[in-house]
């Protein structure tokens, strides 16, 4: 199963190439879960705490559209915008704030997407 799962993020990486940030993202989410399923399926250890966990890092990773919530003011997070010259999909990191009372992304316009910033290589917030 987890093979699978590592299997399909890495040729799924493959199609990334326009959005570097995204593709490092899912080629490090495959190889902690290849290393976290060898670590704790070598131990057998019971794996559907390893399920649920792996489902929780995973969903993390997810990009979150706007239309369903924003992040928490001012929180930095990684958002998909659009080039205003050419529309094109650019990954930026931003946050929201506050303007006359309305929640809004600080730095770019016409964000459709965002997600939490992964941590930093050695732990730490980014």
């Amino acid at each position: 199963m987890y093979d699978e799962l590592v299997k399909n993020l890495r040729y799924e990486a493959t199609w990334q190439e326009d959005f570097p940030e995204t593709q490092k993202l899912m080629i490090d989410s495959a190889d902690a879960i290849e290393a976290l399923s060898k670590k704790y399926l070598d131990a057998e250890v019971d794996n559907t705490n390893l399920t649920g966990w792996l489902a929780e890092e995973y969903a993390k990773r997810l990009w979150i559209p706007v239309t369903e919530r924003l992040p928490e003011e001012d929180e930095r997070v990684l958002v998909v915008a659009h080039r205003i010259n050419d529309n094109s999909p650019v990954v930026c990191i931003d946050s929201v704030e506050a303007d006359e009372g309305e929640l809004k992304f600080s730095l770019y316009r016409g964000v459709d997407y965002w997600m939490p910033l992964p941590e930093r290589p050695g732990g730490g917030e980014s």
